[in-house]
């Protein structure tokens, strides 16, 4: 006997040839070649017996269908038989230990995988396999499985970390293949893959930066496929000769290593036949199945193919969890998975261990609504395979059941239900949104364990425990083992404002900080990718970016007004703040969001913050539109340009762009890519509801009446202008400004004063304490004019030059409202206006309510009467309709020669009418948005605004 499959001191023959004695009839091996001989005197007759080492510490597993040539199986148990002759001496021929026949020697070679099968079926049955021709096992980490296609036109390639036991294969199939295929393949690639080849790719195999085998010439096309024997690499299967000892890299001579089988011959699969080392070849199974072929149910939960016979190939993926002399452990195919249970264990097979690759021919079966196979025989192939990775799943259902499966980010309900040692328990455990059942068996090392305390994730394999019908509840997690349970460690949760704070640099002052937030989901996945996700979250005072590509993170679908339990790491990207996500855990749903703060101006106070930007109008409008990621436009107010940024990712991505002026909400972003991150601020709106046409402006109804560029008075500088209120709202003029003919807003800006409908304030040019004596010399009352000193100003007063000059007025955007202009004035005289801004000369005694003051100057300050508080009557002025729909009148209310200009919010002129009358009558024919009104004279130009809907 020799090549014993453990390690050992003495070895043994043990039988009825000497009462099953385990330490009596040695064996040796004197000359040292791993053969093992001794001699024992017997009588004629027949005998049972098998080798055995170190008294009984180890024996044969003899297989009573694989090894029947030259055993006896007699109730479970499976011996070597022998019949000896009563007249003449038996010598036994050399058999290898556990099998019939002598061990095979290797030839040359041997010591590197190569490939053993290739298989390009019809349709996407295709498949190819690796094998493993050395007497240990391999680990596929470091080796590479390259496609070349179509003369390398392009290139797929597969690593794992998977091992291949000695003498074993590893398969790999397309997804879609046939059942049978997916039963046996050990891993199943969605296309593009290597596992998606044809005729006329080439396959490579290396180790490294070498290259150990190929089937076809790399990079070379040679039309359909190449030429094998009697076939060729399209429409058929390939079987590497058992000669063959290594692979090759010269297919000018690798082309004749292969048997040739018509398309769709899948007999081989799974196992190779090699002379490299003697590997008993497994049992055919052709009627292996795929697990997903007879697991389904009925409406009532009923296995649909209870009590077929099948035959199915799977690793177990699972501890025993029967615990006695049976079973009840877990296992999965390439396309579901199924629990194995029976009352007692199977002849040969006691020990279930994961990573074990067993054939079983078994009855499907269920108990409380699981799914079982119970077997009738089990072989083992082979042991120490990888295990499939767990899905990541949120609830259990039919689909978990009998997987390897995954909970992320979960605590316990009620940490009193864990269990004692020796007790097996039901524990309720939650996300805080689902509560979920864990199984702890008393068969694993979990009970008894102190309960977890904090935040955990669980590994285990579905189950189902439903008493009864319909069975459509009562899923499980069955964790396996105590390092199944992954209990986090503590982490802090802060506040959004805790952790945002940013340095000089614009870098996080909390970098890398680990930490809990809690806050409302805001706007839309800005990643666009099924394995990353990036999103805005609010904790009602702060704002926070988010990014993670970690499954667990990534598998959450973004949804505005979800409330978030978020782990990770502070980090940002260039400039913006952000947390780099593990997990995500939704605590409800439906959440209002904040108002949108109107802002004028992007920094860092804007960042991930909901924000509106009013009445915006594109600076270049072709900036629309183009950019695959997303597009950025500059838009500006007339005074502020802030930068917009359409993301692809959210639906007002290619849609066409805003005409007029329009009004954008959207979350505060950042992208600077140099340090420091101090610039690069964005508004990037969420949805084609973000932005809308601005509102209808107000258009205050003001004018500048009159201007005293030249006093006489002496007793201070008594310089000022009059602004008169025409209309009928009451105007509040703070954050108003002020130019004379230099034409500058924000020159002078003016504090919050209101005028009523009528009413006339004066602007001074001197100081607040001069304010009664500047009323006194007029012949006012003290408080009868409202009047804006120099010093209450924001800016200077411009001088106003008798020589030609005037006063325009702006509102708090900007935007011009109205200006008065003259081209000289009289020392002493105030030059006067109409509500058009129209020059109509200097201030004369007696007329429009002009008077002389105690200092000789001419004019009318506050259109009051001396020592009275009576406003002159107002000339009314209007715009109407506004907002119209294309036709609307200006009402001048003197007859005057006009010119009116139409000009957009990017200041294109868009018509002109021109006449004489004291009403002007205008149709409108441009897109909607909001429109400026012109009205030009010889002496004034007024401007106002229009919405045209």
């Amino acid at each position: 006997m020799s090549t014993v499959s453990s390690s050992f001191t003495n070895v043994y023959v043990s039988g009825t040839i000497n009462g099953w004695s385990g330490n009596s009839n040695q064996l040796t091996d004197a000359d040292g070649d791993d053969v093992y001989e001794g001699t024992v005197s017997l009588m004629g007759g027949s005998y049972e017996y098998k080798f055995t080492y170190d008294n009984w510490a180890g024996q044969e597993a003899l297989d009573a269908t694989l090894d029947s040539a030259c055993t006896l199986t007699t109730g479970n148990f499976t011996n070597r038989y022998i019949t000896i002759s009563a007249s003449a001496d038996t010598t036994l021929p050399e058999v290898c230990w556990e099998e019939c026949t002598a061990c095979a020697t290797a030839p040359a070679g041997c010591d590197e995988l190569f490939f053993s099968e290739y298989a390009e079926g019809s349709s996407n049955n295709k498949y190819i396999e690796i094998y493993n021709p050395t007497a240990n096992a391999i680990s596929l980490s470091g080796y590479t499985v390259y496609q070349s296609g179509n003369g390398g036109s392009y290139t797929n390639t597969f690593t794992t970390n998977a091992t291949i036991a000695s003498g074993d294969v590893y398969m790999i199939a397309a997804n879609q293949a046939d059942a049978s295929i997916l039963a046996v393949a050990d891993t199943a690639m969605a296309y593009p893959s290597i596992a998606h080849f044809n005729g006329d790719d080439a396959m490579i195999l290396t180790y490294g930066m070498d290259t150990i085998d190929v089937i076809g010439v790399p990079g070379v096309d040679p039309g359909s496929s190449w030429t094998v024997g009697t076939g060729s690499t399209a429409n058929h299967t390939l079987v590497r000769k058992a000669t063959v000892s290594e692979g090759s890299t010269d297919w000018t001579t690798g082309a004749g290593e292969w048997d040739v089988y018509a398309s769709n011959t899948w007999t081989y699969m799974g196992a190779h036949t090699s002379n490299c080392i003697y590997v008993a070849p497994p049992p055919s199974f052709p009627d292996v199945v795929a697990i997903n072929t007879f697991n389904s149910m009925d409406a009532s939960g009923v296995a649909d193919s209870l009590g077929a016979m099948k035959w199915v190939k799977i690793i177990v993926t699972s501890i025993d969890f029967d615990g006695n002399a049976g079973y009840s452990f877990f296992g999965e195919d390439a396309t579901d998975g199924i629990n194995i249970w029976n009352f007692a264990d199977k002849s040969g097979y006691s020990s279930p261990t994961m990573g074990d690759s067993l054939f079983i021919y078994g009855e499907v079966a269920q108990f409380r609504g699981l799914t079982e196979l119970k077997p009738d025989s089990i072989y083992l192939l082979n042991q120490g395979n990888t295990l499939p990775m767990p899905s990541i799943e949120s609830s259990l259902d039919e689909s978990t059941e009998s997987e390897l499966i995954q909970l992320i980010g979960f605590n316990l309900v009620d940490p009193t239900q864990w269990p004692s040692t020796g007790s097996s328990v039901n524990v309720d455990i939650t996300n805080g949104t689902d509560t979920l059942t864990m199984r702890i068996d008393s068969d694993t090392d979990i009970d008894g364990s102190p309960a977890p305390a904090g935040t955990f994730d669980v590994t285990g394999v579905g189950s189902q425990y439903d008493s009864s019908s319909p069975y459509t509840e009562g899923y499980q997690v069955l964790p396996r083992m105590l390092t199944d349970i992954f209990e986090y460690p503590f982490i802090p949760t802060y506040t959004i404002g805790q952790v945002d704070g940013v340095d000089t640099d614009g870098l996080p002052d909390s970098l890398n900080v680990y930490c809990k937030v809690e806050g409302i989901v805001m706007g839309v996945d800005m990643q666009g990718s099924a394995t990353a996700v990036s999103f805005t979250v609010h904790d009602g005072v702060d704002g926070m970016g988010t990014y993670s590509s970690a499954p667990a993170a990534a598998a959450y679908n973004v949804t505005e007004g979800d409330e978030v339990r978020i782990i990770g790491k502070i980090g940002h990207f260039n400039g913006l703040l952000q947390m780099v996500l593990d997990s995500v855990a939704l605590l409800s749903t439906g959440n209002t969001l904040q108002s949108p703060t109107v802002v004028t101006s992007l920094d860092e106070s804007t960042e991930s913050e909901l924000i509106k930007f009013e009445n915006a109008t594109m600076v270049d409008p072709t900036q629309w539109g183009s950019g695959s990621s997303g597009y950025s436009i500059d838009i500006t107010n007339g005074t502020d340009t802030v930068v917009m940024r359409i993301d692809a990712d959210v639906d007002l991505y290619g849609t066409t762009a805003p005409t007029g002026a329009f009004d954008v909400v959207g979350i505060g972003g950042q992208y600077d890519f140099s340090s420091p991150h101090t610039s690069g601020y964005q508004i990037l709106p969420r949805y084609i509801a973000d932005i809308t046409p601005a509102a209808a402006v107000y258009v205050p109804e003001i004018v500048v009446s009159e201007i005293m560029a030249g006093s006489n008075s002496t007793a201070y500088n008594a310089d000022w202008f009059e602004i008169y209120n025409y209309g009928d709202t009451v105007v509040n003029i703070g954050g108003f400004s002020w130019d004379d003919e230099s034409d500058i807003s924000g020159s002078s800006v003016f504090p919050s004063v209101t005028i009523s409908p009528g009413e006339a304030i004066v602007v001074l040019d001197d100081v607040s304490t001069n304010k009664d004596a500047f009323l006194a010399e007029w012949k006012l009352n003290p408080g009868s004019v409202t009047i804006v000193a120099n010093d209450e100003l924001t800016g200077s007063f411009p001088s106003l030059s008798q020589n030609g000059d005037g006063v325009y007025l702006y509102d708090a955007t900007g935007a011009a409202l109205t200006n008065s202009l003259y081209s000289a004035a009289t020392a002493g005289y105030s030059v006067e206006f109409d509500t058009t801004g129209a020059f109509t000369g200097d201030a004369v005694d007696g007329t429009n309510g002009a008077y002389t003051s105690l200092e000789g100057d001419v004019g009318s300050p506050g259109n009051l009467t001396p020592n009275s508080n009576v406003y002159e009557q107002s000339i009314v002025r209007n715009i109407y309709p506004n907002p119209t729909s294309g036709m609307f009148t200006v009402e001048l209310g003197v007859e005057i020669e006009y010119t009116v200009q139409i000009v957009n919010m990017v200041g294109e002129t868009i018509a002109v009418e021109q006449g004489v009358g004291n009403a002007i009558s205008i149709d409108l024919k441009a897109a909607a948005g909001t429109y400026l009104v012109k009205v030009v004279t010889d002496q004034s130009t007024q401007t106002l605004r229009v919405v045209l809907q």
